[in-house]
C-alpha cells in the first residue's frame, strides 16, 4: 500500500468511527479509530494529522466510558503531533487548543488542579490568539467562549469567585453576540442557554439571586423554543428538564 492509499484508508476509518459514534456504537467506533491510528503509525506518526486525530478521538471515547487513564494516554499522544503540525501549518493551532481543553477538563474531573491550570492557561491564550486573528469567524469566537467557561468552572472549584465572574462575563458576552448575529444557529443558542445556567449558578453563590433567576428564565425560554422547533440535542433536553424543575420551585 502506497502513502496515498494509506491516507485514503485512514480518512475512511476516521469517518466510519464518527458515524459509529453518532449511532452510539462506541465499541465499533473504538475499533475504527484504533485501526486508523495503527495505519497512520505505519506511515509517519510523528507528523501525520490522521494519527493525532485518531488518538484524540480515542481519548474522547475513553472519557465517555470514564476510562480516564486511557484518555490521558491518548491525548498525551495526540498533543505533541498537533504541536509539530502547528509549526508548519498554523491552522493546527486550533487542534492544539482544543486538545489542551480536553486535557484540562479531564484533569478537573480527576481533581488534578495544577495540571488543569497549566492546560487551561495555554488553551485560553491560544483561543484568544485564534479568535483575535479573525473576529468574524463564529466558531473561533465560540471556542473562546468555551475557554472562558472552562476557566469559570476551574475558578469556582478553587473558590475564586472574582476570577469566575470575570470569565463568566467574558464568555457570556461572546455567546450573546453570536446568538444576535445568527438567531437561527441552534448550536450557538444552546451554548447561550448553557452559559445562562452556569452564570446563574455562580451568581447564586455571590448572592445576586435576581440576576440569577433572570438568566435561568432566559435559558429556559431559549431551550423551550428550540425544543418546539425540534432542534434540541440530548444534552439540551436534559438541561431543559432540569430548568423546568428548578424554575417550578423558584418563588
Amino acid at each position: 500500500m502506497n502513502k496515498e492509499q494509506a491516507f485514503g484508508l485512514i480518512h475512511s476509518l476516521l469517518l466510519q468511527g464518527d458515524l459509529e459514534v453518532e449511532g452510539d456504537n462506541l465499541d465499533a467506533a473504538q475499533r475504527s479509530y484504533q485501526r486508523a491510528k495503527e495505519a497512520a503509525g505505519n506511515v509517519s506518526p510523528r507528523d501525520d494529522s490522521g494519527f493525532a486525530i485518531a488518538c484524540d478521538k480515542l481519548g474522547d471515547l475513553a472519557r465517555r466510558k470514564k476510562q480516564f487513564g486511557a484518555a490521558d494516554k491518548a491525548y498525551d499522544e495526540a498533543l505533541p503531533v498537533f504541536r509539530r503540525l502547528a509549526t508548519i501549518q498554523p491552522m493546527h493551532l486550533r487542534d492544539v487548543s482544543l486538545c489542551l481543553s480536553k486535557i484540562a477538563e479531564l484533569a478537573m474531573a480527576e481533581n488534578k488542579l495544577s495540571k488543569a491550570r497549566l492546560a487551561l492557561e495555554e488553551h485560553f491564550r491560544l483561543a484568544q490568539r485564534i479568535a483575535s486573528s479573525d473576529p468574524t469567524h463564529g466558531e473561533h469566537q465560540r471556542d473562546l467562549a468555551g475557554a472562558h467557561g472552562r476557566f469559570q468552572q476551574f475558578a469556582m472549584m478553587n473558590g475564586d469567585l472574582s476570577l469566575a465572574l470575570e470569565h463568566a462575563e467574558g464568555g457570556h458576552a461572546i455567546l450573546e453576540r453570536l446568538a444576535t448575529l445568527d438567531p437561527s444557529n441552534a448550536n450557538w443558542l444552546q451554548d447561550l442557554a448553557g452559559s445562562d445556567c452556569m452564570f446563574a449558578m455562580l451568581l447564586g453563590e455571590t448572592g445576586d439571586m435576581r440576576r440569577a433567576v433572570g438568566l435561568l428564565k432566559n435559558g429556559f425560554r431559549i431551550l423551550s423554543q428550540l425544543a418546539r422547533e425540534g432542534k434540541l440535542n440530548a444534552k439540551g433536553r436534559t438541561l431543559l428538564m432540569q430548568l423546568n424543575q428548578q424554575l417550578g420551585s423558584t418563588p
